[in-house]
């Protein structure tokens, strides 16, 4: 989708350089690829093989399980690591943490002590308890960027909080206080030069998180007039939204109403006597971050709309189409929660955006019937 060359940010560009249109990726997306500036290869390709070694044989399997329940553990498995399910690692992780012992008593008992080396070896386990408890942090961070009702200053909220964590966390590893990393702390001893090394490695993810997400500073604006349009200073703002945001700011009744309601709520509140005419980008904001993925403004699309040869592009990209489908269903599933009380303030663009999607998500459907012809 973001590809500079064959991707719609690509294909974009080309057709209309010198746009001013922000591209921006998948935010959960790049949460999860934050993890690869983490040195963590090693230690997760043994925790898999151990955990493939259990499972992978159903005799050892079934006395795994028959095992955990005669000794009335919590749990009555290890899971399977899965790498396309950014919350797999974290989650195995923590699960061999938790059956430690009763991993290492299997095995003694079977006398293949060998299998379950990582977990008595000191400094692998120091190792192991460090990475466990990071990717529990960067697991609760994923959760919170999930779920209904999310909008992109709640996530990037979630996003500049960790980001603090994380130097706060190194602050503290160099201190040698492991209060947030429990696991870690559990270890006997863990030498200073192992402490330094984890430092590092969180300073590098925080190095990571600056880089994925430098893109958000180019809207920072925006996000401020969305989320708090009463605390704003009027000068920071556009031009052409500086007197309607007066207005707003010395409106009593609506500076009470925005403190007690949902900012959804609020803004579908807000009635043609009082338009803001920041309205449009809010219901952008909203659509856009309520999939967490990339949005683009209506001004991308009516380009499109009153170019063909732009959309018949669009035709040749695969994951475009894909992509395009799937906005379009967004949007049918979206569009009756704003009908009512934002449809008529609808820019003409944002309307043939939503148009030109049918029209493109039409023809492809189209294309793929039996005897249809292909373009």
């Amino acid at each position: 989708m973001i590809g500079k060359k064959s991707g719609f940010l690509g294909l974009f560009n080309q057709n209309y350089p010198g746009n001013n249109v922000v591209f921006l990726h998948c935010v959960i997306h790049q949460d999860a690829l934050c993890k690869s500036a983490l040195n963590m290869k090693p230690m997760l390709d043994a925790v898999v093989k151990l955990v493939n070694t259990i499972r992978s044989r159903g005799h050892t399997h079934r006395q795994f399980r028959d095992f955990l329940q005669s000794v009335q553990s919590e749990y009555s498995d290890v899971l399977y690591y899965t790498k396309v399910r950014w919350l797999s690692a974290g989650c195995v992780f923590e699960r061999v943490g938790q059956l430690k012992d009763d991993i290492v008593s299997f095995f003694h008992d079977k006398q293949c002590s060998a299998e379950c080396e990582m977990l008595e070896d000191t400094e692998r386990l120091s190792d192991f308890a460090f990475f466990t408890d990071l990717l529990c942090h960067m697991n609760n961070l994923n959760g919170k960027m999930q779920g209904k009702n999310q909008f992109i200053d709640d996530i990037w909220a979630h996003l500049k909080a960790f980001k603090h964590k994380l130097n706060l966390l190194a602050g503290q590893l160099a201190n040698n206080d492991l209060s947030h990393f429990s696991r870690l702390n559990s270890i006997p001893s863990v030498n200073e030069e192992k402490l330094k090394n984890y430092e590092d490695g969180l300073k590098k993810l925080h190095f990571e998180f600056e880089r994925r997400f430098q893109d958000f500073s180019a809207i920072q604006t925006k996000l401020d007039i969305f989320t708090m349009p009463f605390n704003l200073n009027c000068e920071a703002v556009r031009s052409d939204l500086q007197l309607e945001l007066i207005e707003l700011q010395s409106n009593n009744h609506l500076k009470q109403s925005f403190l007690n309601m949902p900012k959804l709520e609020f803004y579908k509140s807000l009635s043609k006597a009082q338009p803001f005419r920041a309205r449009n980008d809010v219901l952008l904001v909203c659509l856009w971050s309520a999939c967490t993925l990339p949005f683009f403004c209506h001004t991308a699309l009516m380009a499109g709309h009153s170019q063909p040869d732009f959309c018949d592009a669009l035709y040749s990209n695969e994951r475009t189409a894909l992509w395009t489908s799937w906005l379009t269903m967004l949007f049918a599933a979206a569009r009756p929660v704003f009908h009512a009380q934002v449809e008529d303030d609808l820019g003409e663009g944002t309307v043939t955006f939503i148009n030109v999607l049918c029209r493109v998500n039409d023809s492809s459907h189209d294309r793929n019937l039996p005897g249809s012809s292909t373009r």
